[in-house]
């Protein structure tokens, strides 16, 4: 078994590049994304702002229409189409002149994103075959932070001129990116180019309303979305609270990005593997409670102040990190697990839900700040704890099914 997943891995490599090359790609242009309409277009951040707004807007449609697709076609030709809508789409940034082609290109790049996410963990769980999920989706993650990391270090460096020209040489290589990640998917082999054709099993109840008859699915989506939340926080709430609340030194939310970076590349692999004894309910609570853990640890910063405070706020990102190795493998899987054969385009792709979902919550815990530096931090503890609470719940579930069916 090990030799044949150790063979498998080999053989599908450029999934692993390309989800490296995409990451890069992301890492390079989305911290100026928004600063080329406003700085070189010339256009109003109000305007730039709600025309991006609207593109997200529509490409939350795209994970429900794409997942019925990928359960016909397979996952591999769509991720592709995917990659190729990023990739002309953020050449075209070059093209705009006004809020209705800002509109236009970040809209088929927000559409591209969608597509990708939807079919990723598809493409992965087919590569994987009968292997263990947690490690092909951990493995892709390590990936991922790496590019992402690599990207957001070459646009610091290119963006020092902040000038027209650094701004025109990032969207080019994350254009080229995005094109090299699309040809490198097509190069995958041993994931199938076609899926079955719609099982008797459900053609009769219709595919999404099968899915949305599955209640366990459902609380595993809005669960997932409690544990998305703290990740997408850590990159636009924390800095907030550091600097405005904590008045920590300028440098530390950086340094903590790279901890988190650096630490996610290295141990994400090895973090999963050691707990593949456990169930995934039993490591995803754990998760929650790790992250009820941080934020508890979070509230009660104020009271400390200097270099204590710094050494502190590392200590606490440790145990953020230790929670964010495990989650996003473990989950995905939990999900492909569950998801009946006929249907698990359909599943993983109205998964990334919860993604998006927890990307709306997040910035409404920023504005909890009003209410008091502590208030954000109180109510992660109440979302997380009762999170893990009901994934322990999940647990006991699978085990009297176990029992029934023994």
């Amino acid at each position: 078994m090990t030799a044949a997943i150790t063979s498998a891995t080999r053989r599908s490599w450029p999934f692993y590049v390309a989800a490296w090359v995409d990451s890069l790609g992301a890492g390079l242009f989305l911290p100026v994304s928004m600063l080329y309409f406003i700085r070189v277009v010339g256009l109003p951040e109000w305007q730039v702002g709600t025309f991006i707004s609207l593109s997200g807007v529509v490409a939350l449609l795209v994970p429900a229409l794409v997942g019925a697709v990928i359960d016909r076609v397979g996952p591999l030709r769509i991720i592709v189409v995917g990659q190729v809508l990023q990739a002309l789409g953020t050449a075209a940034y070059l093209l705009v002149d006004g809020p209705l082609g800002v509109f236009v290109v970040t809209t088929a790049c927000a559409v591209g994103q969608r597509v990708f996410w939807s079919c990723f963990f598809g493409l992965g769980a087919q590569l994987a075959g009968d292997g263990p999920k947690e490690k092909w989706f951990s493995i892709a993650s390590s990936s991922q932070a790496a590019g992402a990391g690599v990207g957001g270090l070459m646009a610091a460096f290119l963006f020092v001129a902040d000038s027209t020209a650094s701004y025109v040489l990032l969207i080019l290589l994350n254009a080229a990116s995005f094109a090299v990640s699309a040809l490198l998917m097509l190069a995958v082999r041993g994931a199938a180019s076609t899926s079955p054709g719609p099982s008797t099993e459900h053609a009769a109840t219709g595919g999404y309303r099968a899915v949305l008859r599955d209640r366990r699915y459902l609380l595993i989506i809005v669960l997932g979305t409690v544990l998305a939340v703290p990740s997408t926080f850590f990159a636009s709430g924390l800095p907030v609270y550091l600097n405005q609340e904590l008045h920590a030194p300028s440098w530390i939310s950086g340094a903590l990005l790279t901890m988190v970076t650096v630490l996610m590349v290295a141990l994400q692999a090895y973090a999963v593997h050691l707990v593949r004894g456990l169930r995934r309910t039993t490591t995803l609570a754990i998760c929650a409670f790790m992250w009820a853990g941080w934020a508890t640890a979070m509230a009660a910063a104020p009271a400390l102040g200097g270099s204590s405070l710094v050494v502190f706020l590392f200590a606490a990102t440790g145990i953020y990190v230790l929670a964010d190795l495990l989650h996003g493998p473990i989950v995905n899987a939990l999900v492909e697990h569950i998801a009946p054969v006929r249907m698990k385009g359909r599943y993983l792709a109205v998964f990334q839900y919860s993604y998006n979902l927890a990307a709306i919550v997040a910035p409404l815990l920023v504005a909890a700040f009003a209410w008091g530096a502590a208030a954000p931090w109180l109510i992660f503890v109440a979302l997380s704890g009762g999170s893990g609470l009901l994934f322990l719940k999940l647990e006991l579930g699978e085990r009297d099914v176990e029992e029934d069916r023994s």
